[in-house]
């Protein structure tokens, strides 16, 4: 949707902000009544209703008799110098521009506005400001701090990913000259609720029930599902036509981040990053980097310490586009686990005879098993490796990983070490470090998986070190040649590799966006950073931080 959108239909769209409306219209109030300008931006992910919400404002401002200046920024344009600029000349000044200036300049715009302004408050309101030029993202600077002397209301709207060049800049100053953020999230339920009966004139059909609540409140994922044919069935698959729109969304996300989402959604319902690099055989590091995407992106979020895909609708589209050979190495690691599970846990009552099959529901519970461990690949290494399948010691760990019973597996672990099979030792702790952390055993957690890394270790097995140093980093533990040290509470000592690099940067004056694209962090983290920084010096602001910096030499 952009700003050359009918105004009526976009307006129509809107359903719910009820709370954003009226915030809206304080700002206009405000502006219209004298009492100074002001600035806003309203940020969420895409088909949240940005637009609808912003042409609901031209409505309001258009009401109060401010004179509208409405356009929108396009990737099209984002290399045309003033594209986003003079859409919005163009529809509150058909007779173009202003002599003597370059068209889209801050210059011909001052000077414009402040014709116009002279007449009567007026209304700049720009659309997906992410894709703005550089000489757009100029005058947008320009507008943050004239709102303060002119009877100017501006109003912008953008998603948080991807962010074009130069516009983390201009987003920490627009916080630092004052300007109001309104972040969209989903709509609440009862919304929800009024947006289909609204659309279907009734009551959904039961059917429709899963997809609605896949949506997650984003209202266009919501129109999408329900302008189209309802399928037969949740299981029968989403209907193609809002397959392909839905993937045609997803194109601004990296190739890279789209394969291993891809993958993650074949693994739902949690995002593991272990498990990702295991099966795709591709670095723990490169996982997080396409997750940290993805995230960015608002198409994976956190549900406590749990990543999980936003809206299911993406992630069965996402599934539904693994490649061929992802989803046969997916199968195969199922199939491989299931044969061996079915055949050391209950094994056939005559030694002679064949194998069994493992059966659907056999397999289903077997994926199960793989998704509560470490990564899959682990789990197939496991069985894979193991020299027989009526093995007693292998007997007890499967037994153990099925039945969730924690002290079954540490004896499986004890027995393998005392047999002198080190790797599998290893492989079982890993296993059993992930029980005790769900069950809120950490400290006995990180023991078994420094006890799995030693072990690995010995072996000069390198991905498999890596794999569990990686796993012990996210539960606090630094290993090293002296092993785990304790680190100093307060001062400088105290500041981790990480934090020491953005203490630099913050005394170096960068702003916390600088900082996150700089060290290829969200902002949120390097605010976390920050923070952190602050209490273990004792500081209380940035300035503060950068005197001490200087000080320390």
């Amino acid at each position: 949707m952009t700003a050359i959108e009918p105004l009526e239909q976009a307006a129509d769209r809107l359903v719910g902000r009820r709370t954003e409306i009226e915030a809206i219209g304080v700002l206009i109030d405000r502006v219209a009544s004298g009492r100074g300008g002001a600035f806003l931006l309203i940020e969420g992910e895409p088909g949240i209703g940005k637009t609808a919400l912003l042409h609901r404002a031209v409505g309001m401002a258009a009401g109060a008799g401010m004179r509208i200046l409405l356009g929108a920024a396009t990737e099209a344009e984002r290399s045309t110098p003033g594209a986003a600029v003079n859409s919005c000349v163009a529809q509150g000044d058909p007779g173009g521009g202003v002599p003597g200036h370059q068209p889209g300049s801050t210059a011909a715009f001052s000077d414009l506005l402040g014709r116009w302004c002279a007449d009567g408050p007026v209304a700049v309101l720009m659309d997906d400001i992410h894709w703005a030029d550089a000489a757009s993202l100029s005058v947008l600077r320009w507008l943050s701090v004239a709102v303060d002397t002119m009877p100017l209301l501006v109003v912008v709207t953008m998603r948080p990913y991807p962010l074009g060049p130069g516009l983390p800049r201009l987003l920490s100053e627009f916080d630092a000259v004052g300007a109001r953020r309104m972040s969209l999230g989903p709509l609440a339920d009862a919304e929800v609720a009024r947006l289909v009966e609204r659309s279907l004139g009734a009551p959904p059909e039961p059917q429709l029930h899963e997809l609605i609540a896949g949506a997650a409140g984003n209202p266009l994922y919501l129109n999408d599902l329900l302008d189209g044919p309802a399928p037969a069935a949740p299981e029968a698959g989403l209907p193609d036509a809002l397959s392909a729109r839905i993937a045609r969304r997803l194109e601004f996300l990296p190739e890279s981040a789209r394969h291993i989402l891809e993958a993650a959604a074949a693994l739902a319902p949690r995002v593991d990053p272990v498990k990702l690099a295991g099966i795709l055989g591709v670095s723990l590091i490169d996982v997080w980097h396409e997750i940290r995407t993805a995230v960015e992106a608002r198409v994976l979020v956190y549900d406590g310490d749990e990543l999980v895909f936003r809206h299911d609708l993406i992630r069965r589209v996402l599934a539904d586009q693994v490649s061929p050979s992802i989803r046969a190495t997916l199968r195969r690691h199922v199939e491989v686990a299931g044969r061996h599970l079915m055949r050391i846990a209950e094994p056939a009552a005559d030694p002679g005879a064949p194998t069994r099959n493992p059966s659907t529901a056999a397999l289903d519970r077997v994926a199960e098993l793989i998704e509560g461990t470490v990564a899959a690949a682990t789990a197939e290494s496991l069985v894979a490796s193991l020299p027989t399948p009526s093995d007693p010691t292998t007997v007890l760990l499967f037994r153990g990983l099925a039945d969730g019973d924690v002290d079954l597996v540490a004896a499986a672990v004890s027995e393998f070490e005392r047999s002198e099979r080190p790797r599998f030792a290893a492989l079982a702790g890993e296993n059993l470090a992930e029980m005790l952390v769900r069950n809120g055993r950490t400290a006995e957690a990180r023991a078994a998986l420094d006890a799995a890394a030693t072990r690995y270790e010995t072996l000069g097995a390198g991905p498999e070190t890596a794999r569990v140093r990686a796993r012990l980093r996210e539960l606090g533990v630094r290993r090293g040649v002296r092993g785990t040290r304790r680190r100093p509470e307060t001062g400088w000592e105290a500041l981790t590799a990480t934090e020491r690099k953005v203490a630099v940067q913050v005394a170096q004056g960068c702003s916390n966006a600088e900082i996150a694209e700089k060290m290829f962090l969200s902002r949120r983290t390097v605010q976390t950073h920050v923070s952190n920084i602050l209490g273990k010096l004792g500081l209380r602001s940035r300035v503060q931080v950068a005197v001490a910096y200087a000080q320390r030499g």
